[in-house]
């Protein structure tokens, strides 16, 4: 394979165009220093800028939160387990994880260079701010080629390496990021979110994946039998395909309809309209359908306790003219 002075060349005399000097082609190729220098200003322009913008969010929420007489930065999972709180570890490899579930970091020691939402507090003249902008500019070209390291402790992650990465990732509105997770278990298991964590475990077995959520025991293993299956045994690809595929697309409609104003997790959600609409794909009902019928219930899941049942309110009957 020949370079790309010497093809150019061959191209030229190929054409019958006399060579210029040497010079000519490596100017056409090399920029002059001026050029590069410009280049790097406007690259270091738009990175600072940024950091700016997610610096400003961050700075947002820490005033939020402080109103509000919230913790206004992240937790730490160090500072809240106590000696004895867990049983172990598990290691579960490399997979995609939704940013809305880590929660904090494993340490203390990043713990105020964020927000409660891992936007950045610390100003733009720090080394951190310079390492931040350098990774915002490496996942715009290229994307991170490494994943972070967390920990998951009762449905939530904590990064152990990788909390500036996480940072940006949540600053572009990514919905997953690539990590390596290794499981905490705890001791006690008889309080209610214990046992919800446990069936969300029994879930796991059958079905790896983080993102359904449910906040009523029972859920899980009532979503397994909508779907025509239990929790006895993993699922194959294609069921797992299917199930994630309409999590999936049920979000989306969720989100666009408004549902994050409610308590109640997306996966309480797709649970009450899969209850209602058992005999529907939901992957072939058209959005607005799916929209117009979220609409008639999100009052009952805005009311319903956190154990209780959704009913699907029904239109009003017309009144009968006399």
């Amino acid at each position: 394979k020949q370079s790309g002075f010497a093809g150019g060349l061959k191209s030229r005399l190929s054409l019958g165009v006399r060579p210029a000097p040497a010079a000519v082609y490596l100017s056409e190729q090399v920029p002059a220093p001026a050029a590069r220098h410009r280049a790097r200003k406007e690259t270091s322009a738009t990175m600072s800028e940024e950091y700016r913008k997610a610096l400003r969010r961050g700075e947002r929420d820490l005033r939020r939160d402080a109103s509000a007489g919230i913790y206004p930065y992240l937790p730490a999972l160090d500072s809240v387990l106590a000696p004895g709180d867990t049983v172990g570890e598990v290691r579960l490899g490399t997979m995609e994880i939704p940013l809305d579930m880590v929660a904090g970091t494993r340490t203390e020691g990043r713990q105020r260079s964020f927000s409660r939402t891992f936007m950045p507090v610390l100003a733009p003249t720090t080394e951190f701010a310079a390492k931040w902008s350098n990774l915002y500019t490496i996942q715009t070209t290229e994307g991170f080629r490494d994943p972070v390291k967390v920990y998951e402790y009762m449905h939530r992650f904590y990064v152990q390496e990788g909390n500036k990465r996480t940072s940006v990732m949540r600053y572009l509105g990514a919905y997953s990021i690539e990590a390596e997770v290794t499981r905490l278990l705890p001791r006690q298991w008889d309080a209610p979110e214990r046992r919800l964590y446990g069936e969300f475990l029994e879930f796991w077995r059958a079905v790896p994946t983080y993102d359904i959520e449910f906040s009523r025991e029972g859920s899980y293993r009532r979503l397994a039998a909508l779907f025509g299956r239990d929790l006895g045994s993993p699922w194959p690809d294609e069921a797992v395909r299917e199930l994630t595929s309409t999590y999936q697309y049920f979000r989306s409609l969720y989100q666009r309809a408004g549902g994050s104003h409610l308590d109640a997790t997306c996966g309480d959600a797709l649970l009450a309209y899969l209850s209602y609409f058992p005999d529907e794909r939901l992957l072939d009902t058209p959005p607005s359908i799916v929209v117009e019928r979220l609409g008639r219930l999100w009052s009952e899941l805005a009311l319903a306790g956190p154990r209780e049942d959704v009913v699907l309110v029904s239109e009003p009957e017309a009144e009968p003219t006399s």
